[in-house]
């Protein structure tokens, strides 16, 4: 089978277990994709098994064992095998295979305990993301990957595993349901909750596939309208044995397969049936094979001497010479009503090896299983759906011997015309080819376009649909616009969110930082410190309230402070640090909480609230970072008080607007706070416009002289709407990270990294620096990109270069780690409004820019 063009053609196989000959899974990989000239296959697969094939040879194995085991150590998790079995020593065998058993002992007991309860501790072992590490995205990228060929799975982990691979490889996907993995619905409580979110999974995967197959009709005829989606007939493939001439002497049958779903409650009916009519004389051999584990009630329902004995597992090639020995292949099915619910749309692969071993089939099982179906409509195949006819049946088989070799002609003649695994493979092949090549006419269309009409991409664009616009109208038709109920509900929404006790929300983030400083009581002959590497908000606030200024130089090759200067900057005179969470990635607030107390000694309070704290206060700059975590804590929980940022650039915007929230175990008094942010929000008036809407109410007091910053209910609609959509904004702001750093890390283009084992970010800037430049060659590249339509920024310029710092007596000279990532920083757009075609398009300007 050689392609058209004589290129070589790369096909990535993604499964649970390793590609084996000897299990179901494995001989039906090498079924479907044997002497397949010119291609290369690897497989990524998630069990401790050796692999067993003539066909793969290279392969990366991912373990929960893994994951577990190098916790601090993600580089380490992952292995790549480059396999060969005719040179694989006997020891390497059973050394993995001791590990599978290992492995399946572990699993079997936990499923026994509780199945989902299982599966969702395996899912969040994958949650951590650990396993994304260099080691995958190499084997992922190091050869072209052309297709990603997947048996969909209903695990959570699976499918993510899936998708990440193929945002990496940026192959083709073509999804394969072997089982009804979607459609099955448990009545236990927690196993219903897992399906909820595996069904959302799966649809995930499928709208990313570019191609669908199902293992029987009447799967895909369902699943159709589940998807709204084509989904193609796929079965293994027949390799024809002749049909027997002569009947064994007793009739020998045998079934090989797997044992699950009580499949061996079914073949004890059989075995029961064949000890009875063998009472007088051996007429009748049942022998089982399988890699399923025998369990003490499986050996006593099946083990029954000369009439039914459990031989064990074989490899692929053995299991054929087996199945063409036998008079009579068996096929059975469950009649227990929950697993009929469970395997009704299921093709067992075992069928198509029936129908080539030349053997008459007897098929066990309810007619309303899809198997059992299919082997009703075939000529030839004995069927049986009612147990009570079983003993009856067998008898007129033993009758007409005959009768047996007959039936074995007949599914012969019927397999060779649907069947031929050289029919099955080519329809494969030409289906992959197909796929590869629409993707091929789509590049070189999106070329000729983008050489027509260069793009116009946007640095930061606001996200805004119908339902903002809609609900700032609904704002303004209800006749109160400045501060009213919705910025009470938008309050109570953050709260919800953060998991906090009050959130105050404001004109900005800016107009936060100030107004805590106020109600610190920080002021002249006080001391702040923050970062040199930040926007100028996150220090001016300090100088507005008459407090000094003290900048702290980055660590170097990072965007955070460095924790050792930052010790040596706290004085006497020190009453807080505000951190900054730059690009919506947490600082380490474990490290600054640990400074702080070493440092506590000096810290004099010279009010109230101070001497609550006693010890300086941490302010965190989070303007950014609205709904990061560190450590399983959202920010806001974290910082003594944290100021967020809704302006129009921003993750989630109002537009224009801020908030400011605090820590919920600090003592404070949390209604008496949320009243001081009122009142110095709003010129210091003890009732704000909602309030003096009462009637008899008019009545005010102006109680110090404070600001005008308070948010309006205009802003707050746009925010409770934007809060709603939130979570796929962040999801998809994610996604397009990981398409960046696929495509920029292997130039040697370092990037922020946003997703950690203990802390995700928001993602909110993606931030590159360019090896080996500086300033003018960074602001060339800039130039270039603009010229192809794109606009990028710096983030940011150190404040000691600004004049109004440098006035200040601030000198850039005092901080060289901050002017180094400096120097040689591009933003890149990042916003929800891209498409994954403007990030490749980007990361290809980006590309021809440094050339």
């Amino acid at each position: 089978m050689e392609r058209r063009n004589q290129e070589n053609l790369n096909v990535l196989i993604i499964s649970d277990s390793s590609w084996d000959d000897m299990n179901a899974l494995g001989n039906t990989m090498s079924n479907l994709f044997l002497e397949w000239d010119n291609t290369t296959f690897t497989n990524i697969y998630c069990r401790y098994q050796q692999p067993n094939n003539e066909i793969c040879s290279s392969y990366f194995r991912i373990t929960e064992k893994d994951i577990i085991k190098n916790l601090f150590k993600p580089s380490k998790i992952g292995t790549i095998l480059n396999y060969d079995r005719k040179v694989i020593c006997e020891d390497e065998i059973e050394k993995a295979s001791e590990l599978a058993r290992q492995e399946k002992k572990f699993f079997d007991f936990f499923k026994r305990l509780n199945f989902a309860i299982f599966h969702f501790m395996r899912d969040f072992i994958w949650k951590t993301g650990l396993w994304k590490n260099e080691k995958l995205h190499e084997f992922l990228t190091k050869d072209k990957i052309d297709i990603i060929f997947v048996f969909a799975s209903p695990y959570l982990y699976k499918n993510n595993l899936v998708r990440y691979c193929h945002k990496q490889a940026n192959a083709k996907l073509v999804l394969f349901f072997t089982d009804d993995v979607f459609s099955y619905k448990s009545i236990r409580p927690l196993e219903l909750v897992y399906s909820f979110f595996s069904r959302k999974s799966i649809r995930k995967s499928v709208k990313r596939a570019d191609l669908l197959y199902g293992a029987s009709e009447k799967l895909c005829l369902e699943y159709r309208k589940y998807f709204d989606r084509n989904i193609k007939t796929l079965y293994k493939g027949c390799s024809f044995n002749d049909v027997k001439q002569n009947i064994s002497n007793p009739i020998k049958m045998v079934y090989a397969g797997n044992l699950y779903y009580e499949r061996w409650k079914t073949l004890s009916e059989l075995a029961d049936v064949i000890v009875d009519i063998n009472k007088e004389s051996n007429l009748l051999t049942l022998e089982i094979f399988t890699t399923t584990t025998i369990t003490p009630d499986i050996d006593k329902a099946l083990n029954k001497g000369e009439a039914s004995k459990i031989i064990g597992a074989l490899p692929y090639e053995k299991i054929k010479e087996v199945l063409s020995s036998a008079d009579i292949v068996i096929h059975v099915e469950s009649f227990d009503p929950k697993l009929i619910r469970l395997t009704r749309l299921s093709f067992s692969t075992k069928i198509i090896d029936c129908m080539q071993s030349g053997s008459s089939i007897l098929a066990i099982g309810p007619k309303n299983i899809a198997s059992i179906e299919y082997l009703e409509n075939i000529k030839g195949a004995i069927v049986i759906s009612d147990l009570r006819k079983l003993k009856d049946t067998i008898k007129t088989i033993i009758e007409d011997p005959k009768a047996i070799i007959s039936n074995a002609n007949l599914l012969r003649e019927y397999a060779l015309d649907h069947h031929d695994a050289n029919v099955v493979r080519n329809k494969l092949h030409n289906d992959f080819e197909s796929i590869i090549r629409e993707n091929h006419t789509k590049l070189v269309l999106e070329r000729a376009d983008t050489m027509a009409e260069l793009r116009n991409i946007q640095f930061s664009p606001p996200d805004i649909t119908d339902e903002e616009i809609n609900e700032v109208i609904q704002a303004m038709k209800s006749g109160w616009i400045t501060t009213g109920p919705r910025t009470k509900e938008f309050e109570r929404k953050i709260v919800e969110y953060i998991g906090v006790n009050k959130a105050v929300c404001l004109n900005s983030a800016t107009a936060a930082m100030e107004l805590t400083l106020h109600i610190l009581g920080i002021g002249p002959g006080d001391e702040v410190i923050t970062s040199a590497y930040t926007y100028t908000a996150s220090a001016s606030v300090i100088d507005h309230v008459g407090a000094k200024i003290v900048l702290v130089d980055t660590a170097p090759d990072s965007f955070e402070m460095d924790y050792e200067k930052l010790s040596d900057a706290i004085t006497v005179n020190t009453k807080a640090i505000i951190p900054v969470d730059i690009a919506g990635k947490m600082c380490d607030y474990d490290k600054i909480y640990e400074i702080i107390q070493i440092k506590k000694n000096l810290f004099k309070a010279s009010n109230e609230i101070q001497k609550l704290f006693n010890r300086v206060i941490v302010i965190a700059d989070s303007s950014h970072a609205f709904g990061a975590k560190r450590k399983g804590l959202r920010c806001g929980q974290v910082a003594d008080f944290t100021s967020f940022s809704f302006h129009a650039v921003k993750n989630l915007t109002t537009a224009e607007g801020g908030a400011v929230v605090w820590r919920s175990d600090l003592g404070l008094d949390d209604e008496e706070l949320y009243k001081q942010f009122m009142l110095y929000s709003l010129h210091g008036q003890s009732k704000d416009a909602l309030a003096k809407t009462k009637k008899g109410t008019w009545e005010y007091d102006i109680v110090y002289l404070g600001y005008k910053c308070n948010m309006t209910d205009i802003l707050a609609s746009f925010g409770l709407i934007q809060m709603k959509r939130y979570e796929g904004l962040l999801e998809r702001r994610k996604d397009i990270i990981e398409i960046y750093d696929s495509k920029l890390h292997p130039l040697g283009i370092k990037s922020l990294h946003h997703y950690g084992e203990d802390f995700n970010s928001t993602g909110h800037l993606y931030l590159v620096r360019i090896p080996g430049i500086g300033e003018a060659e960074r602001n060339e590249i800039i130039i270039k990109m603009a010229e192809d339509g794109i606009a990028t920024n710096v983030h940011y310029k150190p404040l000691p270069m600004f004049t109004a710092y440098k006035n200040l007596g601030f000198d850039i000279k005092d901080y060289p780690n901050a002017y180094a990532q400096y120097a040689n920083e591009i933003t890149l757009p990042l916003h929800t409004l891209l498409s994954d075609e403007d990030v490749d398009y980007i990361c290809q300007s980006l590309k021809k820019a440094i050339v």
